[in-house]
C-alpha cells in the first residue's frame, strides 16, 4: 500500500536506480503518472516529460505546444500511477516503439497480474512494486486516492520547471 503518489514516486524510485547510468528519460503518463513521475526524475536527477498518446484537449494544455523531447537511441521510462486495464499505457509504448527508443521500461507502482503479463511482453522490462492477488482499481493500492485534475498537473509541471530554473541559478551563483 501506497500512502499517495509522492510515496509511490519515491519507492518507484529506488527500484529504477539501476536505469540512472543509461541516462534515461523518464515520460509520465497523464494525469496520475506526473506526480509519480515527477518524484522518480527528482530523486534520480533524470530527464523529465509527459507523453500523451490519446489526442485530447489535454495535449495543448499540458505540453504547452511543445512537443516530446528526442527520444531515438534512449533508454525511455514510461511511468503511471498504475494500471488497471493499460490502454493509455499500450498507447504510449506504440508511441516509442515509433520513435525508435533503445529501451523501452514500464515503471508503476501498482497492475493488476493480468495486464502485467501482457505489457511484460510489448516491453524489455516492466517494473512493478505491487501486483495485488486481487485487483480491480489503481485507487485500492493507495490510502490517499483522489482523481488529479489538470489543474493540478499544470500546477506539478510550473513546480518542476520552477526547480529547475532555481537549480541552475544556484550551480551559476557558486561558481565564481
Amino acid at each position: 500500500m501506497f500512502k499517495n503518489r509522492k510515496d509511490a514516486g519515491e519507492k518507484l524510485a529506488k527500484a529504477l536506480e539501476k536505469y540512472k547510468a543509461e541516462n534515461p528519460l523518464i515520460l509520465a503518463v497523464p494525469r496520475g503518472g506526473v506526480e509519480v513521475g515527477l518524484q522518480v526524475a527528482r530523486i534520480l536527477n533524470m530527464d523529465f516529460s509527459i507523453i500523451i498518446a490519446e489526442i485530447d484537449k489535454r495535449i495543448k494544455a499540458f505540453s504547452g505546444g511543445n512537443s516530446l523531447p528526442y527520444m531515438k537511441g534512449r533508454t525511455v521510462i514510461l511511468i503511471d500511477d498504475g494500471i488497471a486495464i493499460g490502454s493509455a499505457m499500450r498507447a504510449a509504448i506504440e508511441l516509442c516503439k515509433n520513435r525508435k527508443t533503445r529501451k523501452i521500461v514500464v515503471a508503476l507502482p501498482v497492475a493488476g497480474r493480468k495486464v502485467a503479463e501482457e505489457i511484460v511482453n510489448k516491453v524489455d522490462e516492466l517494473v512493478v512494486l505491487e501486483i495485488p492477488r486481487y485487483f480491480r482499481a489503481v485507487a485500492e493500492a493507495y490510502s490517499k486516492w483522489y482523481d488529479v485534475t489538470d489543474e493540478e498537473v499544470l500546477d506539478l509541471l510550473r513546480e518542476n520547471i520552477r526547480e529547475k530554473k532555481f537549480k541552475s541559478y544556484n550551480l551559476d551563483v557558486h561558481e565564481t
